[in-house]
């Protein structure tokens, strides 16, 4: 497999622009001048997710787009139109609930663009003169944000991350301050909402990472709404820009990232438009991890499909303590049901009742016996238990 993304046709259109504005008039039209009761049932009507906070930030909300129109139709008519341009700005802007004041920003959403020749199409369709390039981190979005007197972090559906976790143990908010040191935050204006990319070793993705740190992206004003990509965290440790790509690289594969992130810029009122190119490979490895938190529950996932349970096995070695607890116990599992499906069903010298946790599971193998006549052996026992759902195999090996 080709490893290698070539640029082509890009030559004296990449220009990296330090201030930009950021467009989220539909969602000002949706909350302009409702309360908050009003602006949960708009909400609801336009299918947004809505979110309120808790303590001390009780008096926040949260607009995020739902899952069910993350992926419109091209052919769309002027009111789809609409509802996609307010799906594409709710990306977890948090709101002051007496006021409807910005608290907290957020960039529009990224389209997704299937390779380069996708963007070739953009920019000869739009006759686009002016671009820029970066590279995708594989990690999570956090944003730093000052609310009554108190700096706070969220991702794009949590208020506080505080709240909101993935393989790791620790919260998105723990791991950032355990990079981010809070000396930093003297030098830092409140008005703004500072972007950065969480990237730790124990909340792996795809990519292994080797250290963890802080990318930043931006910061955006809550109030005039433009974005500033100056690098306001030049020399902090373990904080780091993000890589551009200059229109002078001929290969871009980076496999320490997801992919590219291509900003194509509006001249006439200065905005980006985002699209992003995921690498192959990484698209790949992503449908082998799956989106479970629990590494071990995926493997549970896998066990039906030796193929894909071997890359996981092989891109995600560090696991292998978790990994070998799992088949342990299966085998075990296995071994467990062939000796009960034995004495109940062939020497009769015990009755399994309806309570017991593989009841169904010795009833399902004898259906199989009586109705194709298929003598029940061990591995018929483990193509059986391979099967069935990870909710049954999690309560099989006592991971509920």
């Amino acid at each position: 497999m080709n490893t290698n993304i070539e640029i082509a046709n890009v030559e004296g259109l990449v220009k990296n622009h330090v201030n930009v504005n950021i467009d989220i008039s539909d969602v000002t039209k949706l909350i302009k001048n409702h309360i908050f009761e009003e602006v949960k049932q708009i909400c609801n009507r336009e299918n947004i997710y809505i979110k309120e906070g808790c303590n001390n930030q009780s008096n926040l909300y949260l607009l995020v787009s739902s899952k069910a129109n993350e992926n419109e139709n091209e052919n769309e008519n002027e009111n789809q139109t609409k509802n996609k341009n307010l799906n594409d700005q709710c990306q977890g802007i948090i709101f002051e609930k007496e006021t409807n004041r910005i608290v907290c920003m957020a960039n529009n959403k990224i389209q997704n663009l299937n390779n380069w020749n996708d963007l070739q199409e953009i920019i000869q369709c739009k006759n686009i003169r002016d671009i820029s390039m970066e590279y995708c981190e594989d990690g999570t979005v956090i944003r730093l944000y000052h609310y009554n007197n108190i700096w706070y972090t969220a991702t794009t559906r949590c208020i506080d991350a505080n709240g909101s976790y993935w393989t790791s143990p620790r919260s998105f908010s723990d791991m950032f301050w355990d990079i981010f040191d809070e000396k930093y935050l003297v030098d830092l204006d409140k008005n703004y909402t500072y972007n950065f990319i969480i990237l730790d070793i124990e909340n792996r993705i795809v990519v292994k990472h080797e250290e963890n740190k802080l990318v930043y992206i931006s910061r955006i004003h809550n109030e005039n709404l433009i974005e500033d990509f100056t690098n306001v965290f030049e020399n902090c440790e373990r904080i780091e820009p993000a890589q551009k790509i200059s229109d002078d690289q001929k290969m871009v594969y980076n496999n320490k990232k997801r992919g590219i992130i291509i900003k194509i810029h509006n001249n006439e009122n200065n905005t980006y438009s985002n699209y992003l190119i995921t690498y192959e490979q990484y698209k790949e490895l992503k449908l082998i991890r799956g989106n479970v938190p629990r590494i071990g529950v995926r493997y549970l996932e896998l066990v039906n499909d030796p193929e894909r349970l071997q890359k996981l096995i092989e891109n995600y070695s560090e696991y292998y303590f978790t990994f070998s607890v799992a088949q342990h116990s299966l085998n075990k599992v296995i071994s467990a049901i062939f000796e009960l499906y034995k004495e109940s069903h062939i020497k009769h010298t015990i009755e399994i009742k309806e309570g017991h946790v593989y009841y169904k599971t010795l009833r399902q193998l004898h259906a199989i016996y009586k109705i194709h006549n298929e003598r029940i052996t061990l591995n018929k026992v483990k193509e059986k238990v391979y099967s069935l759902d990870k909710n049954i195999l999690k309560k099989f090996i006592g991971w509920v």
